[in-house]
């Protein structure tokens, strides 16, 4: 990961007298998820604690069977966690709760969705949506790479309105955006959230701030 400041050139401000054009430079791609995995739990009762793993365990088979009607294979099922504590009313135990955490990888939208349509009418709690791509930071890098770019093309036209020329290459550079605000920008953790990725796309996106050198020899225009 670059840092967050990632390049400089010379002696900063070497000379006070130095005019300089500081812009910042943006860039954003949109990308297909290569996968997405949606973490879910639910939760059954009974009477003891067999009862209630029991019921688990009968609920978990009839939603598998309802997954392998949308395409998922079990192997795109992984079971997260279960877990077994009784309820309480005072000092005595009245009940028992058994809960199972999976995770389900799927890879595409209309998948995605058609599973959190279902998961409200079988009583499922959607606890995170990860979207993912295979190779999260060469995209982040190459975005990168762009917004340093149209730094530079915004700082000479700058220039250019204003009658002066500029060092092409940047005084200094800084990574404005994140490449781990990045990865925090594809997990849903509501399920609300989901319409923020109607369209079924991630938006790699990177800022830079940077710093351009005025000449002293004005631009000569005709």
């Amino acid at each position: 990961m670059y840092p967050l400041l990632f390049y400089r050139r010379g002696s900063y401000s070497s000379n006070p007298y130095q005019r300089e054009i500081i812009v910042d430079g943006y860039y954003a791609m949109r990308k297909t998820p290569d996968s997405i995995v949606i973490t879910t739990s639910f939760s059954t009762f009974g009477n003891t604690a067999l009862e209630a793993e029991a019921a688990n365990q009968d609920k978990l088979n009839m939603i598998k069977e309802e997954l392998k009607d949308t395409g998922i294979k079990d192997e795109d099922i992984y079971i997260i966690g279960n877990t077994v504590t009784p309820i309480y009313k005072g000092d005595t135990i009245t009940s028992f709760k058994a809960t199972t955490d999976f995770n389900i990888q799927v890879y595409s939208f209309n998948t995605l969705l058609e599973y959190v349509n279902n998961a409200y009418a079988n009583d499922l709690n959607i606890e995170e949506i990860n979207f993912t791509l295979d190779d999260p930071q060469t995209y982040y890098y190459d975005a990168l790479q762009k917004a340093v770019e149209d730094g530079v093309i915004k700082a000479e036209d700058i220039a250019k309105t204003l009658g002066v020329s500029i060092d092409p290459t940047p005084l200094m550079v800084i990574e404005v955006s994140n490449i781990k605000d990045f990865y925090e920008g594809i997990t849903i953790r509501t399920p609300g959230e989901i319409d923020i990725l109607k369209y079924g796309f991630i938006f790699v996106e990177a800022q830079v701030r940077e710093t351009f050198v005025i000449l002293t020899t004005p631009v000569q225009h005709e």
